[in-house]
C-alpha cells in the first residue's frame, strides 16, 4: 500500500487485517521504503518488528 508523507513528522497509518484466522498468532513488521517524486525507489527505508498478534475471535 502506497502512503504519500505530508510533511507531520509524526507518521500514522491505520490497516485493518481482514483476513486474520482466529485461534493464531501473528508476527507483526512494518517494512518502510521511499520513492521519490519522479517514483523510483531511493535508498531510504527500514523496518521495526511491533511484536505479535494473538487473534481470539
Amino acid at each position: 500500500m502506497s502512503v504519500p508523507l505530508n510533511g507531520n513528522p509524526d507518521y500514522e497509518r491505520e490497516i485493518v487485517l481482514s483476513s486474520l484466522q482466529a485461534g493464531r498468532t501473528y508476527s507483526l513488521v512494518a517494512s518502510l521504503a521511499y520513492r521519490n517524486p519522479a517514483g523510483t525507489p531511493a535508498a531510504l527505508g527500514g523496518y521495526v518488528s511491533v511484536g505479535t498478534v494473538n487473534v481470539l475471535l
